[in-house]
């Protein structure tokens, strides 16, 4: 049976002022119930007027705003950071030797290549 605090809990859920357990519960309802899908689609064709004032807007960029303040704001590298990363990854063995294998293997085809 559907009475005048149906028509309310419709109305409440087109306009989605309800909290998440009143909404899932009025949800529940409409599954057993076709009159009040009946009413919510009332409410939605009464209310939809509602819309034609309104301009569509687009959705603001919420993401950096939220990784700034969950992470703080992104650090701006020069190439003085970069230059003293290379340096110190320089500093390794791990990078030093391999690189300078490189360089060396370059050097001797250059100068048996072209200073021959």
């Amino acid at each position: 049976m559907i009475d005048d605090d149906d028509s309310i809990a419709a109305a409440e859920y087109v306009l989605g002022v309800t909290d998440l357990a009143d909404r899932s519960a009025f949800e529940m309802r409409m599954k057993r119930s076709a009159s009040l899908w009946q009413m919510v689609a009332e409410w939605e064709s009464r209310l939809a007027g509602m819309n034609a004032e309104f301009r569509a807007m687009p959705a603001p960029d919420l993401l950096p705003g939220i990784e700034a303040r969950l992470f703080g704001a992104p650090v701006r590298k020069s190439w003085r950071d970069h230059a003293t990363a290379l340096v110190r990854a320089m500093a390794r063995p791990q990078v030093a030797v391999p690189v300078g294998i490189v360089v060396l293997i370059k050097a001797v085809l250059i100068w048996l290549l072209f200073l021959r």
